[in-house]
């Protein structure tokens, strides 16, 4: 199970992090405790941006280590062993968080998908069934989907991973798993349907990952007329990482240069990661 987090690695960071993590944090830290503790949760933040995880998790266990009951640093050292893929140790920490903050979704995203993961599909469920209806975490259906099809109930299955394409449809890893499911369901025409945009949204997505790549090393050159070169190639407005960036460069040529460096910077705190397949919402299990 471990190839879980390697097929859609960036994932933690890139939505859980963009998302959920930062509302969380905002909720679950209590008036900074010790000034060390405050400062090795900057510190560490800092590390995960550059998802450098391992450092990351001696900051955050430094923190701890000055004051216990610091409950952002836990919840981000939580999510910081998940994505090195240490599961006990994430699931424990993050059963001790809930223990001490009480129940919260985003607690119950990520136990439930530690649960997939450990092939605890009833616990998963029960995990994540609530999550559904709650817009900050996109991508419930989809692991609900998949829980449902390790329980052996592919019409659930189904249900959820078809919700799931509804919310995100550009993601390919959705639209990977729908069409091996109706294949193994006998539905040849729907599943060929899937494949079929399987491979244009992922062909989709590396063009784009390749032009913010050219586009953020432009503006790391300070290349002058190279940035409007690179960064005006990415005129794809469907796909998820370009449409910001052409919206504001097409916007005006005399204001358009400070959004392109703007979005070379956020790029790189993103660090897009090079592997093909890391770029959507969730791990694919299996």
């Amino acid at each position: 199970m471990r190839e879980v987090y390697c097929k859609r690695g960036g994932l933690v960071l890139i939505r859980c992090l963009a998302g959920i993590v930062v509302s969380t944090v905002a909720a679950l830290a209590q008036s900074a405790p010790a000034n060390d503790a405050a400062a090795l949760l900057g510190k560490g933040n800092q590390l995960m941006q550059r998802q450098s995880y391992g450092e990351a998790v001696a900051e955050f266990e430094r923190a701890l280590n000055v004051e216990p009951g610091f409950r952002a640093a836990r919840y981000q050292l939580a999510i910081c062993l998940f994505a090195l893929g240490r599961n006990e140790d994430s699931r424990r920490e993050f059963e001790r968080l809930r223990q001490e903050a009480g129940p919260s979704h985003e607690i119950s995203y990520y136990l439930g998908r530690l649960l997939l993961l450990a092939g605890d599909s009833g616990g998963a469920i029960r995990e994540l069934s609530p999550l559904t209806s709650d817009p900050k975490i996109r991508d419930a259906c989809y692991f609900l989907g998949l829980a449902y099809v390790s329980a052996g109930d592919p019409a659930r299955g189904v249900m959820w991973l078809e919700r799931a394409a509804q919310a995100a449809p550009r993601d390919y890893h959705v639209r990977y798993r729908l069409g091996r499911l109706y294949a193994s369901l006998g539905r040849k025409a729907d599943a060929e349907r899937e494949y079929g945009l399987y491979n244009q949204y992922r062909d989709a997505e590396r063009r784009s990952e390749q032009g913010m790549r050219a586009c953020s090393a432009a503006l790391d050159a300070q290349a002058g007329a190279g940035i409007q070169e690179a960064c005006g190639r990415l005129a794809d407005q469907t796909t998820p990482r370009s449409w910001c960036c052409w919206g504001s460069f097409t916007a005006s040529t005399a204001i358009s240069r400070m959004p392109l460096i703007l979005c070379g910077v956020l790029y790189r705190w993103i660090r897009v990661p090079s592997t093909p397949g890391t770029i959507s919402a969730s791990a694919i299990s299996g």
